[in-house]
């Protein structure tokens, strides 16, 4: 029994929060259904395992930094503007919601860096746009992005 229970816990952890937060693992309310962004976008426990920091990771793709630079403020640094993001896949999708719904990348970043989910911060910031819908079609066109790399 105690084994199982281990089990359990080991598999809990490797989840991470989005899985035992709420029943479905989603958290439930505006924006959740992305779950935590990570597999959604094409990325996630690759991100985790490789150890490498988005930044790092744009610092290698040229082509893929210089496609998300034409979708941010002119001057913006890519590397930068991906500080703090878990994963690339989430960075990707916040960057094509800005670009689609004219939302700032920089205020889209603050509500996701201090909590929000991508449909949460949609929400938030553009409450007359169907937000699930926006950040499904965001991390449709991110796993697209990636995935052509």
């Amino acid at each position: 029994m105690r084994s199982i229970s281990c089990l359990l816990c080991a598999a809990l952890a490797l989840a991470g929060p989005a899985a035992w937060s709420a029943p479905g693992g989603h958290g439930g309310g505006h924006g959740q259904s992305e779950g935590n962004g990570a597999a959604h976008a094409g990325m996630g426990a690759a991100d985790a395992a490789s150890g490498k920091r988005v930044s790092d990771k744009l610092a290698s793709d040229s082509r893929l930094s210089a496609s998300l630079a034409a979708k941010l403020p002119p001057g913006a640094d890519v590397q930068q503007a991906a500080a703090g993001f878990r994963n690339l896949g989430s960075f990707v999708a916040a960057v094509h919601v800005s670009s689609n719904l004219g939302i700032p990348f920089g205020e889209l970043k603050d509500k996701m860096m201090s909590g929000d989910s991508l449909g949460q911060a949609i929400h938030a910031l553009r409450p007359g746009v169907d937000a699930d819908a926006a950040a499904r079609q965001a991390r449709s066109q991110a796993r697209a992005q990636l995935a052509a790399r």
